[in-house]
């Protein structure tokens, strides 16, 4: 069991990252801080919600959902979840003043958050896995995206050191960088 745990991790975190083979979370990337401290804070409250976002959603999928025979209403529901405890831990944060140095709203758009609850739910509950194994995927996906995000972060600083064509700034230049980052990633396959 612990192995099937870190092959499937290593799996999430490398082969099957969340921002470069299926492009979920790509928009927070490429607006990401352009410092790595910042985008550390942005990658660390990405776990964090993801692995609240995941779990619940697991539960109400395996205790509402597919009971009662309601999984059509399964992408409104996990929005509903995802909007609800990423505007709660919010206000958490404020009430403790605890200051991240990201919007926590802006989590509310990142596709990697719906599409780690619609995965998880069709691979970990309705084809056998187990809440285990959805909560360890949930962690290495938000790992796959924090070393992702951070490691554009260290690029775009060092891009901005760099005297690069009008033309090819800003957009352009991250959208190659995340293509050879992918690139990169693909070794891990081989």
């Amino acid at each position: 069991m612990i192995r099937e745990l870190l092959l499937l991790s290593l799996s999430t975190v490398l082969i099957n990252n969340f921002i470069l083979t299926q492009l979920l979370g790509i928009e927070p990337l490429i607006n990401s801080a352009n410092n790595v401290k910042q985008a550390a804070k942005l990658g660390l409250a990405v776990i964090f919600i993801m692995v609240l976002v995941s779990s619940l959603t697991w539960v109400v999928n395996s205790v509402l959902l597919i009971p009662f025979r309601l999984e059509y209403l399964k992408t409104f529901v996990f929005i509903v979840i995802i909007v609800s405890l990423v505007q709660f831990t919010d206000w958490i944060l404020q009430k403790f003043k605890v200051s991240l140095g990201v919007q926590l709203p802006a989590l509310i758009a990142n596709s990697a958050i719906l599409g780690l609850a619609l995965i998880n739910v069709l691979q970990f509950s309705e084809f056998g896995g187990n809440f285990i194994q959805a909560i360890v995927n949930a962690i290495a996906a938000g790992s796959g995206f924090f070393l992702v995000v951070v490691l554009f972060a260290g690029i775009k600083e060092r891009l901005d050191l760099k005297n690069i064509p009008r033309c090819f700034g800003g957009v352009p230049i991250a959208l190659v960088s995340t293509a050879l980052i992918a690139i990169a990633f693909l070794g891990f396959i081989m």
